[in-house]
């Protein structure tokens, strides 16, 4: 047998039965997730990457559009909101270097900066659960509130609320799950979402003494592994249950999947254990999430990815290190920018831009080569850009004039930095 009778009867305790198992209206199989990235489409390394390229007015697939639009990126007029603004602040931040890393050839979550998941992941999920407790904020913006991504927030409460249940239930002698949801047990979590259909077989596995409980997800995590290689004809009609069960998932989900279940459950735990009175934000423990994911382990996530500085910038707007005020230099020739006070607009290699680290938003001053004369006495911000080829035409915005006085000290600090 493939699978066991005493592991069977295990997954059958945990499990829906077959006509409770809840499917969507065409009859298909459907989880609820609880995580906003199950697909390609919505990884991290993909949403960053398309809303630079949207910025930059490329043309895409409807499909990433909408994503950003779930993600309250991008709002019903089809323009960047501030929380879209926001994020390119963040993967330009410290010449963009996040950015830089996602723009590399065979990216993926597994071969870039190990801080990097926990911002990006923590910015979107602080961003979609304020936007959603708040429609006006949703209004002021132009996003539209059901184009949001609720589903996965919603089960996640349903997935939290059935655990604490289940734990402060007299019988359960499970009262400290810990060890299973040990962010490097990344098994679990996958699994975990491989099981999460109805929402209840979280509370029927957390019943289970720990040693069937433990049994119980390993063999659906085995189930799920084999799924693709396994003969179906030799199968019994109730292990054919599971392999459906599994090839469905299998089909549904990237590998990595995993990763991001894992920073759902911890940036739900986290956001809500946030509090902020007269301008200080502190941690709030609840001990209900400790026998889940040990405060211990988030206060040191928060702490080491400075995850404060992402929580101010989306709800506070202030206080935040991707707050910057810095003007920075921009290499160009005469030919350039010699009418850009009436164009309002200059061409630029995308490469020579790039090396720069200037980016839309940036306020910048035209410089020479060798960072001996200020070429235009105003500061400029980059209002946006379209690329063209190989070529990046930039709008830009004339701010304040420069005293001449100062061009000297200027140039002193563009070479020092």
């Amino acid at each position: 047998m493939w699978i066991e009778n005493n592991d069977l009867e295990l997954m059958n305790s945990i499990f829906e039965t077959e006509e409770l198992i809840p499917r969507n209206r065409k009859g298909r199989l459907k989880l609820r997730h609880i995580s906003f990235f199950f697909t390609n489409t919505k990884a991290i390394t993909n949403v960053c990457k398309n809303l630079e390229k949207y910025a930059m007015q490329e043309t895409m697939p409807h499909q990433y559009i909408e994503v950003l639009r779930k993600m309250g990126l991008v709002n019903k007029n089809e323009q960047i909101t501030k929380y879209g603004q926001m994020l390119l602040k963040i993967i330009y931040h410290n010449n963009n270097r996040i950015i830089d890393e996602f723009n590399q050839p065979n990216v993926s979550v597994e071969n870039i900066s190990e801080d990097i998941p926990f911002i990006i992941e923590f910015f979107l999920f602080a961003v979609v659960k304020h936007c959603l407790d708040d429609k006006e904020e949703c209004e002021k913006n132009g996003i539209e509130y059901s184009d949001l991504a609720a589903e996965p927030v919603d089960s996640l409460r349903y997935f939290f609320s059935n655990i604490i249940d289940t734990l402060k239930e007299p019988t359960n002698k499970n009262t400290n799950l810990n060890d299973l949801f040990a962010f490097n047990n990344s098994d679990f979590y996958y699994t975990i979402q491989g099981m999460n259909f109805s929402g209840y077989e979280v509370k029927r596995l957390f019943r289970l003494e720990p040693e069937k409980m433990n049994r119980a997800w390993k063999t659906y995590l085995r189930v799920l592994n084999e799924a693709k290689t396994v003969d179906v004809n030799t199968l019994t009609p109730n292990e054919k249950r599971y392999y459906e069960y599994a090839t469905y998932y299998n089909n549904l989900v990237q590998k990595d999947v995993r990763n991001r279940v894992k920073h759902s459950v911890l940036n739900y735990i986290l956001l809500d254990s946030l509090e902020t009175h007269r301008n200080h934000t502190k941690m709030v423990k609840k001990k209900e999430y400790d026998a889940i994911l040990p405060y211990s382990f988030i206060e040191n996530v928060y702490e080491k990815y400075n995850l404060r500085e992402v929580y101010n910038l989306v709800f506070y707007e202030r206080d935040s290190q991707y707050i910057t005020n810095k003007i920075k230099p921009l290499i160009v020739t005469d030919a350039m920018v010699y009418d850009v006070e009436s164009k309002r607009t200059f061409l630029i290699e995308e490469m020579k831009l790039r090396q720069q680290h200037v980016n839309i938003g940036d306020d910048i001053m035209f410089s020479d080569e060798g960072f001996n004369r200020i070429m235009k006495q105003y500061v400029y911000r980059i209002e946006s850009m379209k690329k063209n080829g190989t070529e990046i035409m930039v709008n830009v915005e004339q701010q304040e004039e420069m005293n001449p006085q100062m061009e000297q000290n200027i140039l002193k600090k563009f070479k020092e930095d």
